[in-house]
């Protein structure tokens, strides 16, 4: 039997959001079916709250320029002599627009973290013991005293 009346949002099936964080932006209607899988992987690889909801234009863009980017890469491939420097050009450009929206958009390593973070793990990493090396399949038992060398 039919239920009666104006359904409620709670009967659609999607259980609602009980932990306080924010909706997950949703891509806009004109982007491509590639466009907006890409705008969706992006979403759901991040923090719930790393994107606002004024973000979701930027992300569109980076959507957007990615989708062109491996576009061009394929065409670049299979260029021949005469346009393979205008298409690695177009590659390049696109490369650098993807890499300026991805920093503003903080899913570059280096937007997320600060420069003395960075620095301050590395210089606290230590190098790997001779045992490890071992394990590793190093031969340290050469004749010539010098480094071990991967065999």
């Amino acid at each position: 039997m039919k239920q009666r009346g104006r359904r409620s949002a709670s009967s659609d099936g999607m259980p609602p959001i009980v932990d306080g964080s924010p909706p997950r932006l949703e891509p806009p209607p004109y982007l491509s079916a590639d466009e907006q899988r890409l705008f969706h992987e992006v979403v759901m690889n991040t923090p719930a709250n790393q994107f606002s909801p004024s973000d979701q234009y930027l992300l569109a863009t980076f959507s957007q320029v990615t989708v062109l980017l491996r576009t061009l890469a394929k065409e670049a491939a299979k260029a021949d002599k005469e346009t393979k420097q205008a298409k690695t050009k177009m590659l390049l450009e696109a490369c650098k627009t993807q890499m300026q929206v991805a920093t503003k958009l903080r899913l570059t390593v280096q937007s997320r973290t600060h420069p003395a973070t960075a620095g301050r793990s590395h210089a606290n990493q230590r190098r790997p013991s001779v045992y490890d090396l071992m394990r590793d399949g190093w031969d340290i038992d050469d004749d010539d005293g010098s480094w071990p060398k991967s065999s």
